[in-house]
């Protein structure tokens, strides 16, 4: 199995449009705003998550796992929160036995 960002067009354009409109807010929109982010969204987990995919490329669990220092059930958590979130994507690999990812 390996993750994988989704396609760099996809994120390219998602980054486009959060600088478009975290630009044109007022600094004190800006405040409420990254509050409300922070509750529900990002966390320094899932920025490292993101950086280890984009300098390394897709990485198998247990390499994304010894990456973030936690255990493979720990990462299958972060990662499966992540995915439903659209921010990855798991891939199965032939070699994998029997994994239905």
């Amino acid at each position: 199995m390996t993750l994988n960002v989704p396609p760099s067009e996809h994120r390219s354009a998602v980054t486009s449009e959060l600088l478009d409109e975290i630009t044109a807010w007022k600094p004190h929109e800006r405040i409420g705003a990254f509050r409300a982010w922070l509750r529900g969204s990002l966390s320094l987990v899932h920025l490292h998550v993101l950086t280890i995919l984009e300098s390394e490329g897709p990485v198998s669990m247990k390499r994304l796992a010894e990456a973030l220092d936690v255990s493979v059930a720990s990462a299958t958590g972060i990662v499966d929160r992540m995915a439903e979130r659209g921010l990855v994507e798991r891939r199965s690999l032939d070699t994998d036995r029997g994994s239905s990812w």
